[in-house]
């Protein structure tokens, strides 16, 4: 009687493994590709490198000091220069706005942008005088036209000081030109 039983308890036991191991992988997630692939395009556009080049000196020409605190101005627009503000005198020489020229790719975008501010230094003493209020001729993105070159022009504002020590001052300031 054993020997008839022992096939069928190894049949079950075998059936039984069989179902657990169907009911396993019948909970498992479906099993989808673990690699997929799929091409992009890349691409890029070398242009010429900016330069920008100062045409015109920003110049507020000669200047006798008052007994208050002043303001000069130069216009972007025209390159005329006004007292803004106190009692200094304009007393002639070189007056200019600030003039540039880029020089770009041809027909591409470019922002303009100026400083806050910069100092003129008293080339014969510690004495400042602050120059702010930059300002372009128009707007700070422009168009660079088939020729690859753009002037533009910028006026500023200079603080002179009541009794402002005589003397010549000088200073720098930046002007930055990014491809847009």
């Amino acid at each position: 009687m054993w020997d008839r039983k022992l096939p069928i308890l190894r049949q079950s036991y075998c059936t039984a493994f069989v179902l657990a191991g169907a009911l396993l992988l019948a909970n498992l997630p479906a099993i989808s590709s673990a690699h997929a692939q799929s091409m992009g395009t890349s691409r890029t556009t070398v242009v010429k490198p900016l330069s920008i080049v100062s045409i015109n000196d920003l110049s507020f020409g000669r200047i006798i000091p008052g007994t208050a605190n002043s303001n000069i101005r130069i216009d972007e627009d025209n390159g005329n220069i006004n007292i803004a503000s106190g009692n200094a005198t304009l007393a002639g020489g070189t007056v200019s706005r600030g003039e540039f020229t880029i020089v770009a790719d041809p027909n591409t975008q470019v922002r303009i942008t100026l400083p806050n501010r910069t100092f003129l230094n008293n080339n014969s003493g510690p004495q400042q005088m602050r120059v702010n209020r930059f300002r372009l001729d128009g707007p700070r993105n422009r168009n660079i036209g088939a020729s690859g070159t753009l002037n533009f022009a910028i006026g500023a504002q200079l603080r002179v000081g009541a009794n402002q020590a005589q003397g010549i001052y000088t200073g720098t300031f930046d002007v930055t030109v990014d491809y847009r």
